[in-house]
């Protein structure tokens, strides 16, 4: 995939990512899947269970295996942010970086800086979490209201 389609992909999913929240698990009742209830359906009790006890375990390594030192402790605020319990898990998170909402600025900038973790992200991170939620990931030749992508974590900020 060429450097324009990827950066392409990533900021049109920016754009096409629910806005979730979670709460967390903090009760021994049984882990409710996407299968068995839609994400979108679940209460934030049951999305916090479901988020620590399979999206989290399945995506720590994922991440570990990316770069060990960088994520050698993944957690709950890996993606929602030290203030995640109080912001009550709201995505995406304003305390992970905001990525720019301009492809050109996108490319001169985080591409340019990170291009590593954008392949990362695009290709490992978005479509294993919109599998794990059940969401359908999303795909910049067909894209979808409600698609999951990386606007699912980060928010936009404005290249103007």
């Amino acid at each position: 995939m060429n450097r324009l389609a990827l950066v392409s992909l990533v900021l049109l999913a920016c754009a096409h990512a629910p806005a979730e929240n979670a709460g967390p698990p903090d009760d021994d009742s049984p882990v409710v899947t996407p299968q068995q209830t839609p994400w979108k359906d679940m209460t934030g009790q049951q999305r916090g269970r479901y988020m620590a006890k399979v999206v989290l375990p399945k995506l720590r390594p994922v991440f570990q295996a990316f770069d060990g030192e960088k994520f050698a402790k993944v957690t709950c605020a890996t993606c929602h942010g030290e203030h995640g319990k109080q912001n009550e898990f709201k995505m995406p998170s304003a305390e992970l970086p905001s990525l720019p909402d301009s492809p050109e600025v996108f490319m001169a900038t985080v591409m340019k800086e990170q291009p590593e973790m954008v392949k990362f992200m695009g290709e490992k991170v978005v479509p294993m979490t919109a599998e794990l939620l059940g969401i359908e990931a999303f795909n910049p030749q067909a894209p979808k209201e409600g698609a999951f992508g990386c606007h699912g974590c980060h928010t936009l900020k404005s290249s103007k």
